[in-house]
């Protein structure tokens, strides 16, 4: 037994022939030639042999390579029969290759090809022609029980040395997993596809030298620049020039791999102006180094005119808590200055030379009042007298001073419109914003120009209705710079004595205590427009006018009344004026000393006069506590603050009464009268 090859070279006897299959049966190779084959001599027979051998052991090996190989290896001869599968052909296709052998490849070997190889393939060519070109084709194998199992097939023919072909192999490489891991890479894609397209962040990408390689939907909504516009630009040429040496540096630490903290940056934007953007940008790494940049910016410009909104409003309430203080000393002095001069007045004969003195001390006086007035308005602290009212009459008593703008070369524009609805504020202080407001237009035209004055009502997003005042010029305009410290007390552009400054911070004052708002919009050399707005009247929250009080002279007093004043100076001048006046005066500095004196006074206690701000104890708090004791006593307040502290009488049930500082001698007293025999 053996695989051993023989030789026989055979006649055709039938001996022979039994010789030859014995030796088969004996597992032997049997190779026989007749001679009449060759028509030569044995010599020939063995050389055909040796050739055949030589031949068998090269198929053995090439067939050994091929079942050591990875892949799926199915060969066929050259009449299409298959005359070999490795190990992972027979689990593809579910065939072994003892049933496969010498089938046809068809039946052995199906194959389903992609749509798209499909149609490179002409329509005749067979199954068993598929892959007879080295191509690399997609198909999907479709095994003995049905199961279909996704393919990379390619082809080699087999060919003798004279280039007859004698037969094709063809190699198959299941990609199920590759399949797999390529949809999850595309699904990955997708998802970051639909992710940059519908972000609402601008994500771009730049080259190495800073070039615009990719810009994402968002570019367009932000900017309103077309992306196309931008693309294989440079990215410095999109921002502010102040902004580009900054950014460029931050991009150079990107690219040497450092750290690289958001910033913001300004793009230039289609309609004019600018976008304030938040940035933050990473290595594009290509080849295991930074190939370019790609970045995220956030449009911040909303929430950053929000801060600076804030931060102005923090700005004028800090100054307005400061200018209100100020005022408060301010006004203790110009009592204290405005009751003595006051007296003296009364005290002079009519012809004395010192009245002159004493006439310019008062007016100086009033002037410092309408300063500290200003400042009040500035912290929304002044006394005001709101009530219903119809922003066109005060419009019109305004436009009467303004009857010499045609010598300045300036053309008044009025649109004042009909069916106004009321406002509920003081009519002087709205006729002083419209009066510092067209001032600073006139101002502004120093060349003339177009001065326009208009009135307005409707509807705001919420629904609530309000009235517009706009008040617009032609003139110089301002820069980002001057806009932002528009409001702020004491900061002006106009020269040295031209201005105090308290201008514009006093309408912001006045129009945040009306609840209105106001709105800016102004560029160098294209003017300036202030809009105000100011919530409407219902039918119902219409306020009547009160009528104005009628001084009464009255005779002077003879009651107590308990004196509370901080101020030593403002003290001592209202004891001498109550004093002279005939009142019993009980003085004390503070609320706790006029709770002590009150307790251990033995008569009653008329009235409580007493400042609204005062350490310790503050007048408010001990009209409470005195109240609880002296059921019967009347209580006046005074305060260089303004009524912002007064306690309402009718909603505390209190009899109360609030005087503003300064104030002269006679209102002093015959208000105390009033409220006593109220």
């Amino acid at each position: 037994m053996g695989t051993s090859r023989i030789l026989v070279i055979e006649d055709e006897s039938v001996a022979a022939r039994d010789l030859q299959e014995r030796l088969r049966e004996l597992g032997f190779r049997v190779s026989a030639y007749q001679e009449t084959d060759w028509g030569i001599s044995v010599e020939n027979a063995l050389q055909r042999h040796a050739m055949e051998t030589k031949l068998q052991e090269s198929q053995e090996w090439f067939f050994t390579t091929l079942r050591s190989i990875g892949d799926a290896v199915v060969a066929s001869d050259e009449k299409g029969r298959v005359t070999f599968l490795n190990t992972q052909a027979e689990a593809l296709t579910g065939w072994p290759q003892s049933e496969a052998c010498g089938r046809p490849l068809g039946e052995v070997l199906q194959l389903e090809r992609s749509a798209a190889d499909a149609e490179t393939e002409s329509e005749e060519q067979s199954q068993g022609a598929l892959l007879s070109a080295s191509n690399v084709l997609t198909a999907e194998v479709i095994a003995r029980d049905g199961e279909r199992t996704p393919v990379e097939a390619k082809s080699a023919l087999i060919r003798e040395s004279e280039g007859k072909v004698l037969g094709v192999v063809r190699i198959l490489r299941d990609v199920t997993e590759r399949k797999r891991a390529d949809e999850v890479f595309r699904r990955s894609e997708r998802r970051y596809r639909n992710l940059v397209e519908k972000s609402q962040d601008i994500i771009f990408t730049l080259s190495r030298e800073g070039i615009i390689t990719s810009l994402n939907p968002a570019f367009e909504k932000c900017t309103g620049w077309p992306v196309r516009d931008w693309l294989f630009r440079p990215f410095a040429d999109l921002l502010n020039p102040a902004d580009a040496a900054p950014a460029w540096e931050s991009f150079r630490k990107v690219l040497r791999g450092e750290y690289f903290s958001p910033q913001e940056m300004r793009l230039k934007a289609k309609a004019g102006g600018e976008i304030v953007v938040e940035c933050g940008c990473a290595p594009a790494v290509q080849d295991d180094r930074p190939g370019g940049i790609w970045g995220i910016a956030r449009d911040i410009t909303q929430r950053r005119n929000l801060e600076q909104r804030v931060l102005q409003t923090q700005k004028m309430e800090a100054v307005g808590r400061l200018a209100g203080g100020i005022a408060h000393d301010f006004n203790n002095l110009l009592t204290t200055v405005n009751g003595h001069a006051d007296l003296m007045n009364q005290a002079l004969e009519s012809h004395s030379p010192l009245l002159i003195n004493v006439k310019g001390i008062l007016g100086a006086v009033d002037k410092a009042a309408a300063l500290t007035r200003q400042l009040l308005s500035i912290s929304r602290q002044q006394t005001v007298s709101p009530r219903n009212l119809d922003v066109n009459s005060v419009i019109t008593r305004a436009l009467h001073g303004l009857n010499g703008l045609a010598d300045e070369n300036i053309e008044l524009i009025a649109d004042l419109a009909e069916g106004l609805p009321p406002i509920l504020a003081d009519a002087n202080q709205i006729e002083r914003v419209a009066s510092i407001l067209i001032a600073n237009a006139k101002d502004a035209m120093a060349k003339g120009g177009r001065l326009g004055i208009s009135t307005g009502f409707g509807a705001e997003p919420g629904g609530a209705l309000r009235v517009f005042l706009k008040v617009s010029d032609t003139g110089a305009g301002m820069n980002d710079e001057v806009k932002a410290r528009l409001f702020e007390p004491f900061f002006t552009t106009k020269p040295v004595g031209k201005g105090a400054g308290l201008g514009l911070s006093t309408v912001y004052g006045i129009v945040k205590t009306a609840g209105g708002e106001i709105q800016v919009q102004t560029e160098p050399g294209r003017g300036t427009s202030f809009r105000l707005s100011f919530p409407c009247l219902e039918p119902a929250e219409t306020v009547a006018p009160s009528a104005p009080a009628v001084a009464a002279e009255g005779p002077s007093g003879a009651e107590t009344i308990l004196l509370v004043e901080d101020d030593d100076d403002v003290r001592f001048l209202l004891l001498s004026i109550l004093k002279a006046d005939g009142y019993s005066v009980l003085e004390a500095k503070d609320g706790e000393q006029a709770l002590n004196l009150a307790a251990g006074h033995d008569g009653p206690i008329n009235m409580v006069l007493t400042d609204l701000q005062m350490p310790k104890l503050g007048g408010r708090k001990l009209v409470e506590k005195l109240f609880l004791t002296h059921p019967g006593m009347r209580a006046m307040f005074m305060s260089g603050f303004g009524r912002e502290d007064f306690p309402d009488a009718q909603a505390n049930g209190l009899p109360v009464s609030f005087l503003e500082k300064p104030f002269m001698p006679k209102s002093l007293v015959r208000q105390i009268r009033r409220v006593l025999d109220s």
